[in-house]
């Protein structure tokens, strides 16, 4: 015997369903997890005197970083210049903050990384007052809400 449904049965199952088909329509929206850049590296060496190199490699798992910032955290900081090509930021970052009574100096990327991008390898030289071993930190922002991402480094003596 074919099973029947009379209209009251069909309204009922209809009201139930349509909270969740709209859960399920909604939920890729809140799914996103952003960009990703906690597969990054950094290689933190002394060239000589009292320049400190960065050397990042920069890897995005997730969506398009929106507003990448880099911020280096350096004992002894100073504004002084570098070397004949400091202290310019590398080529596609500008330097968006400077704080040296903090120890904090800030770069800001023009070209954003997305996961296609395989690993991203940029340098930074940054000038201290001083050539002793310190350590510190970088902090990776994607912008947007993504995973922020902090990596220690330490210069030897």
């Amino acid at each position: 015997m074919p099973i029947q449904a009379d209209r009251r049965q069909l309204l009922r199952t209809g009201v139930w369903s349509l909270p969740v088909i709209s859960m399920a329509a909604a939920a890729p929206a809140f799914a996103s997890s952003g960009s990703n850049l906690s597969g990054s590296t950094v290689v933190a060496s002394r060239p000589g005197g009292q320049v400190g190199r960065f050397t990042l490699s920069l890897r995005n798992s997730g969506t398009t970083t929106t507003a990448l910032k880099v911020t280096f955290t350096v004992d002894s900081l100073t504004t002084q210049p570098v070397a004949p090509a400091q202290p310019q930021p590398p080529v596609g970052w500008t330097i968006t903050a400077i704080n040296v009574a903090a120890g904090t100096v800030e770069y800001t990327a023009s070209t954003q990384i997305s996961s296609a991008d395989g690993t991203v390898v940029v340098v930074f030289n940054v000038q201290r007052n001083s050539n002793g071993a310190t350590s510190g930190t970088v902090r990776i922002d994607p912008g947007g809400g993504g995973q922020e991402t902090t990596l220690p480094y330490t210069f030897g003596a």
